[in-house]
Order: C-alpha cells, then structure tokens, then sequence
C-alpha cells in the first residue's frame, strides 16, 4: 500500500456487489492537516503511522512532532453509477470540526462500520450542508414545505398543516431536534413517552406524526427502515354527549337570531360547524326542496367538496327540507337584499359586511350562551345528538345512518358518534 493512504472496508469491496451500498462505497482515505503552519514555524509535512492503526499515516509537525490543530480526510469513491468521486470530509459524526486526531480515527471506523452494515451513504459527508440535511430539526423543514404544496394543491386543510407544525415545534423539537434521523430508535422513542407525565393526548398526537415524518423520511432515502412504534392508543370513546332539551334551553340564550337558526339547522341535519357556514345560494334548491353540502370551511378558506370526502367520491351531500328548515331558509332569501357579484360566494349566512360568518363568532355565541345555562358541552356535539336521534327513527339501520351522515366506516360512525344511547343500542347487535 502506497504512503499516506488507508484502505476502509477491502472485505466488504471484494464480497459485496455496490448495488449494495445506496450512494455508493468508499475505496481509500488519506488524512491531511486543514492548516499549512504549526504555532512553532514548522509545517505539518511529516506523516508518520498512527499508533493504533499503522496503515493509517497522519500529518505532524516537521519540528515540535505535534498533531495538526484542524483535520481533513480526502477520500476517493466510488458512486452509485460505478463512476470515480473524490470526497473531502471536513466534520465527524455529530457535525463538529475534526479538530483532534480521535475525531479522525472514531470517523473511519464509522464509515467502515456503515460500509459492513450497508449504511453507508456517500452524500452524507460530502458537505456540511448535505450532513445536515439528516438532522430531524432540518428535514422537517422539507417535511413541512412538502405539505404546504398539498395544501396549495388542495390535498390538505389549513387546519391540518397547522397542527402538524403545532405538534412538531411544541413537542417533537425540543427532544429529537439536534438528532440525526437515524439515531431515532425504538428506546429513544420510549424515552420519549416517559418524558410526559400530563397531557397523553397530545403524547400520543405527537408520536403519531413521529411516524409519519420517519416514514416519508425512508421514502425520500434519508433512512433505511423505521423504527417500532408501541401502539399508539386512539382518544377514548366520549360520553353522555348534549341532549335536546339541553340544545334548545341554550339556544334560546343566544342574542343574535342568525346564530339561533344557524345552531337549529345542526339540530335539524348533521351538519359541521365548518359546512353550515359554507352554504350559499346556489345549494339551495328551493325548487325541489333540496338543500346541498358540496363544501366546507378550513380555518376561513372555503374547500370544494365534504369534509373527509376521498377523491373519485361524490362530494356532494344532499338533504331534503323539512318544513322547520324551509321556513328558516326562505326568511333569509326573502330579507336578503345585499347579493353577491359572485354567485360562488353569495353565502346564505353572513355577517354584518355581507361576507360569510366567521367560526370564532359562532363558537363564541354558543360558549357564552352554554356559560349562562351552566354547561361545557362543545358546539360539534350537536351534530353527534343529531345524527344519535336519526338512527332512533331509522332503528339503527346503518345503510341509512351512513347514507345520513356521509361516513364512509361504520366502526367510525358508531363508536364516535353514536355512544351514549341504551335504546339505540339495542337496535344495533
């Protein structure tokens, strides 16, 4: 073997194909002093064995015999193409300088540790700013630029692409942050779990997007495989939701008419919050007494279709209009003089600069009317009594329920929305 080259891993290039290795194997390595000068005017020309290694020559200094203050390793590979590559490595393991000569041999032998275990993956050394592209507080940089194009794609809601980066800052950050990809393993990740002793919920939300993030993770070739995740339990089934005489006795509380008819058509029809705000005119098919859910608020940017409606479905969820609803709605078409230039946002429901109702002002007509009754029942639960009383009229037949509601699974139907009622439970065995 020529001066001042040491061989990595000859085993493994002679054994193994490098269709093996996903970016390729290094073939030899020569360390070099990243600085011409030593403090005591010699140069560091002088390579000699190390100690521990002697096919690996080190530089010193031609007059003291001292060890450079700063390393570098020039390291000649060969990429996933077969082709020939020179590689400067300048940083160890946890992207600190090599600026001691441990650094340099704990280095190698990591490199030749990967090349045995077909982890290797040459674009990790080949700059700092590649080496850093593995760390989990960089990559979720991509991992969020990546959702807001599906959000913009319409693939995903504002809402969720702020909780995603709600769960990634507030929990996932502080702890995996400066950690590289593949150092997350399954002991670390309970470790993580140990650290919370309140708020599980959020616990468990937090590990769930974990998940996900490793995963898209090994599709974009930053990891190999994913580590296990215990089970990560699903939010308790809720109980003993709002009942009607409860519903009306709050309703009649709230001041503002519009919000009063608002919250009866959600006793009325299972509607969200989010689709009751984005009926317009043009849902409402007077004519033959229909009234159409074909789209939904996240945050205040209206989306086309359902919610949790898949693509290729009919997004369109259609009702007919009862004599209580009918009479709500033509009041408003009667009274309504401001009509919007745009039919497509010519809403139903608006407020007082002919716009949509914004969901902070409903929330907040509900919350303090609940305040003055004297209960914590949430707004969405309506829908839950509503979609409950339904299936007591149909005796629990589920074609009709789903047909009603506009759920696709059953099991989410019946054990999120449906819980609280022994007589409707006995329809339904």
């Amino acid at each position: 073997m020529r001066r001042g080259i040491a061989m990595l891993a000859f085993k493994t290039l002679n054994c193994s194909p490098l269709a093996k290795f996903r970016k390729g194997a290094i073939l030899s390595a020569r360390v070099y002093s990243d600085v011409k000068k030593c403090k005591c005017g010699g140069v560091f020309s002088k390579r000699e064995p190390h100690p521990d290694e002697e096919l690996v020559l080190v530089p010193r200094c031609s007059l003291c015999n001292k060890y450079p203050p700063v390393f570098h390793i020039d390291a000649d590979a060969k990429d996933e193409n077969g082709g020939r590559i020179r590689v400067k490595i300048r940083n160890d393991q946890n992207n600190n300088r090599l600026d001691h000569i441990s650094k340099v041999m704990f280095t190698l032998q990591t490199i030749q540790k990967e090349i045995l275990e077909g982890e290797f993956d040459i674009t990790r050394y080949v700059s700092k700013d590649a080496r850093e592209s593995f760390r989990f507080k960089n990559y979720v940089i991509e991992y969020e630029k990546m959702h807001t194009q599906r959000l913009a794609l319409g693939d995903i809601t504002p809402k969720a692409l702020r909780d995603k980066k709600s769960l990634i800052k507030v929990h996932l950050l502080p702890f995996f942050g400066p950690r590289d990809l593949i150092q997350i393993n399954a002991p670390m990740i309970r470790m993580f779990q140990r650290s919370y002793t309140k708020s599980f919920r959020s616990r468990d939300l937090a590990l769930g997007e974990l998940k996900t993030i490793l995963r898209q993770a090994k599709k974009d070739g930053k990891l190999k495989s994913v580590p296990d995740f215990d089970k990560i339990p699903k939010a308790k089934k809720r109980k003993n939701i709002i009942g009607l005489e409860l519903i009306n006795e709050t309703i009649k509380k709230i001041p503002l008419k519009i919000y009063r008819d608002m919250i009866t058509l959600m006793t009325i029809y299972p509607f969200r919050p989010s689709e009751l705000r984005a009926l317009r005119w043009c849902d409402y098919d007077f004519k033959n007494g229909k009234i159409n859910v074909i789209g939904h608020f996240s945050d205040e940017v209206w989306i086309d279709g359902r919610k949790s409606i898949s693509e290729g479905e009919n997004s369109t969820m259609s009702y007919d209009l009862i004599d209580r609803a009918r009479d709500i709605l033509n009041e408003y078409r009667s009274t309504d003089r401001v009509r919007s230039l745009d039919p497509e946002k010519d809403w139903i429901f608006k407020s007082i600069h002919s716009s949509h109702i914004q969901d902070e002002l409903l929330s907040r007509a509900w919350r303090e009317a609940r305040a003055i009754v004297g209960h914590k029942h949430h707004l969405y639960e309506i829908r839950h009594r509503c979609l409950t009383e339904f299936g007591k009229r149909v005796k629990g037949d589920m074609m009709k329920m789903q047909k009603f509601s506009g759920h696709r699974n059953a099991n989410t139907l019946m054990d999120r929305y449906i819980r609280d009622d022994s007589n409707l439970s006995e329809f339904i065995k």
